[in-house]
Order: structure tokens, then C-alpha cells, then sequence
């Protein structure tokens, strides 16, 4: 092999790597919101308070188009 398929490899095994770690640091951030999820969700908190906010603020509707294709922002 010579030297530019040998960088080459290289450089996939690492980005292959790369991808896996960030794979993992995903999930360890996936498990930890969720572990403080279930440790406060059904306590009077801050962070359930902050969480239904969110949430809120996620669900609203702030325009929807109607059957003639104009855009409603008004309740």
C-alpha cells in the first residue's frame, strides 16, 4: 500500500472513531437527561416547572395556513 492509501485508512478509521465516540456522548447526555427527568419530574421544581414551559412554548401554534393558503397568526 502506499502512503496516500495508508492516510487514507487511516483518516476513515478515525473519523469512524469520531462518529462513535460522539455516538456515545449522545447517549450518556440522552441517559442523564432522562435519569434527572425521573429523579424531579414529580417534585414541585424548578427543572419540571422550566420542562413544562418548554414544553409549551414547543406545542404552540403561532400561524397556520387556511384552505385559501393565507397564513392566520391571531387566535
Amino acid at each position: 500500500m502506499n502512503q496516500t492509501a495508508t492516510l487514507i485508512k487511516k483518516t476513515q478509521s478515525l473519523n469512524h472513531r469520531i462518529e462513535e465516540i460522539e455516538q456515545m456522548e449522545e447517549t450518556m447526555w440522552f441517559q442523564r437527561s432522562r435519569q434527572n427527568w425521573l429523579t424531579d419530574e414529580d417534585r414541585n421544581s424548578v427543572f419540571f416547572h422550566e420542562k413544562a414551559s418548554q414544553r409549551s412554548r414547543a406545542n404552540r401554534l403561532q400561524q397556520i395556513q387556511n384552505s385559501l393558503g393565507q397564513w392566520i397568526e391571531d387566535d
